[in-house]
């Protein structure tokens, strides 16, 4: 993957120093020194996000821009392939630990574990970690002559991400992790 962003880089006429880590211990990298950090689909591979989200607050500056695509919640919740016609939901939202494997389907990835985040979780955490959301975009990936079964097809029923933009607020002495409501 390294290998592609440093081929884009070159074809655009962008320096970048690539670092492989886990995205949950950024240490490696210098505090607030980031103007942009961009993460494709991957959260769902770490079981907690608070790790994550302070890594990220961590090596942006002030005012930096995180854009975050993440796997919807119910979209691991349900079945991956359709019964009569219909997804259904299959988990509940509480689970805890890995999800249980899938085969062959086209929105979980084989010989992995993934974990299933509430929207709380995904969204709050940011606001918990000094972010301000800007944006939420559902990516439409469905098409109406999609085979049955197929990625394509589930996403008419079921979109399967949520891609976030958010800014890292400067540090204002509000304590972010209260709540406004019960």
């Amino acid at each position: 993957m390294l290998e592609k962003d440093l081929e884009m880089s070159r074809r655009h006429g962008f320096q970048i120093r690539c670092v492989q880590s886990c995205m949950t211990r950024l240490e490696d990298l210098e505090p607030s020194a980031f103007d942009l950090v961009m993460q494709p689909v991957s959260s769902c591979y770490v079981e907690n996000l608070e790790g994550l989200y302070r890594s990220v607050a961590g090596v942006l500056k002030p005012d930096g821009l995180y854009i975050v695509q993440h796997k919807q919640p119910v979209s691991l919740q349900c079945s991956p392939f359709p019964v009569h016609g219909n997804y259904r939901v299959e988990l509940a939202a509480s689970v805890r630990g890995a999800l249980p494997p899938v085969e062959g389907s086209e929105h979980r990835e084989s010989g992995t574990l993934e974990y299933l985040h509430s929207l709380e979780s995904l969204i709050g955490g940011l606001c918990t970690h000094g972010f301000c959301i800007e944006d939420l975009r559902e990516p439409d990936h469905s098409r109406s002559d999609a085979r049955p079964g197929s990625f394509a097809h589930r996403c008419q029923m079921i979109q399967p991400y949520l891609a976030i933009k958010a800014r890292r607020l400067p540090d204002s002495g509000v304590d972010f992790s209260t709540i406004i409501a019960p």
